[in-house]
């Protein structure tokens, strides 16, 4: 019966290396450091539930409070009044539309009167 001779390295740099022998029909396997990545979860329509913490687009329009998106909004009147709203409550924000499909910014401004 034969031996098994193999090299394990200990987890500190700049250790020895560890010599260690068993007989050949007792190897032992090393540990594997794999991670086990759990199943994806996925809604009735077959698709991947985000586990993260982002929000689906639901609209073209996005409203943006000191160039942080607080909303989504299919129209522009509807982020327009939105963003009015804010607006006149702190008129110190910077309160700007931005249009996904054109890229393009719209700042909202106080009605002059």
């Amino acid at each position: 019966m034969g031996a098994a001779v193999g090299y394990d390295r200990c987890a500190r740099p700049n250790s020895r290396l560890k010599l260690f022998i068993q007989p050949k029909d007792k190897i032992v396997r090393q540990k594997d450091n794999t991670i086990a990545i759990p199943n994806r979860k996925q809604d009735d329509s077959g698709q991947d539930i985000s586990t993260q913490g982002t929000r689906p687009e639901s609209g073209r329009y996005r409203l943006q409070v000191d160039r942080q998106t607080k909303g989504y909004f299919a129209t522009l009147e509807a982020a327009e009044k939105s963003g009015l709203v804010i607006k006149q409550k702190y008129p110190k924000l910077h309160v700007s539309i931005y249009d996904g499909a054109e890229s393009t910014n719209k700042t909202v401004e106080l009605p002059v009167t």
